[in-house]
């Protein structure tokens, strides 16, 4: 394989990463792992889960959001990791398809 912008290949993926904030999709052991990994980017401010409780007491000291309320965010200004495994994580990307986010 020939490069053809050696040092540079990845620079159209990572262009979509400028200037936007991370949202973590599940505030579960996945979501703390996932977390714990990528804070040094200080981009995370949000995780989504189901939870109410999280979604009263937020998660890493960050709000924890309902999916309603993700829905109503400008799918712009942030990009969404799921956080989920298995089925559940099927389901979830299924549901970020609806609300017509690209992957």
């Amino acid at each position: 394989m020939k490069w053809t912008k050696k040092g540079h290949q990845f620079d159209e993926i990572g262009n979509n990463f400028i200037q936007k904030e991370i949202v973590i999709y599940g505030a579960g052991i996945v979501g703390k792992e996932l977390f714990e990994k990528i804070s040094f980017l200080n981009s995370v401010s949000a995780f989504v889960d189901r939870n109410e409780y999280l979604q009263e007491e937020g998660f890493f000291g960050l709000p924890v959001i309902s999916v309603e309320k993700l829905a109503k965010w400008n799918k712009n200004s942030h990009i969404v990791i799921i956080a989920i495994t298995g089925y559940n994580g099927m389901m979830v990307h299924s549901q970020l398809m609806h609300m017509v986010y690209i992957f």
